[in-house]
């Protein structure tokens, strides 16, 4: 009989852990995006990490967390489909590449991510880190939950031509360029050589570079 209690505790425990938490939002007004009129007032439940009701006058859940923002206008997310999440702010991406490192990039990536989530912004596709596939590890933390941020769609490293936008320079002086940019052969995508990484999109950068000289194009 006394296991059976036990067990019956735990189980109960169990079911507690994992029933999301629920929180209700109010607020003078909330525009939902679709052509509407603005709904005055506003309520928002929200279950855990999913939104479950929207309405004027909703009823609070016994145990519910009720937040009153007063006069503050509700929004969906915002979207922005052009990142760099990764970099610092106002350093050029051939700067980073012989005055930063990786692990730099990852903690200003973690920085910029919080930030932008603050602002609104629930989504973000990055378009290409200066160091290949930080902007990868920055999206699977914050999908684990290890830093706060948007869902984020991520390139993982530039398709470049030779000489093209974003083609690294010069990238035979800088180790871990040459290891994560090239091929034996020349100036090979990482894109191509069969990456394990997961990416969402792609950046094609197409443009030429002004600081690439004549001798260092692949011939």
């Amino acid at each position: 009989m006394r296991a059976a209690v036990l067990w019956a505790a735990l189980l109960a425990t169990s079911a507690a852990a994992e029933t999301p938490a629920v929180v209700v939002l109010k607020a003078a007004r909330l525009i939902d995006g679709r052509g509407g009129a603005p709904l005055a007032p506003a309520m928002v439940r929200v279950d855990g990490d999913r939104i479950a009701d929207v309405g004027s006058r909703l009823a609070v859940p016994s145990g519910a967390r009720v937040v009153d923002l007063g006069d503050a206008t509700l929004l969906p997310g915002l979207i922005d489909l052009h990142t760099h999440l990764t970099d610092k702010f106002g350093v050029h991406w051939e700067q980073a590449l012989v005055s930063t490192t990786p692990g730099q990039a990852a903690l200003w990536g973690a920085a910029n991510a919080r930030a932008t989530l603050m602002a609104g912004f629930t989504t973000c596709r990055d378009m290409g880190p200066t160091w290949p596939y930080v902007d990868v590890d920055l999206r699977n933390v914050i999908e684990q939950g290890g830093v706060p941020g948007p869902r984020l769609l991520v390139a993982g490293n530039y398709v470049s031509s030779t000489g093209g936008a974003n083609c690294p320079f010069p990238p035979m002086w800088i180790p871990l360029i040459s290891e994560s940019w090239l091929s034996e052969t020349g100036w090979t995508p990482c894109a191509s050589r069969g990456s394990s990484r997961a990416v969402s999109c792609d950046t094609v950068a197409g443009e030429c570079s002004r600081n690439l000289i004549p001798s260092q194009r692949k011939r």
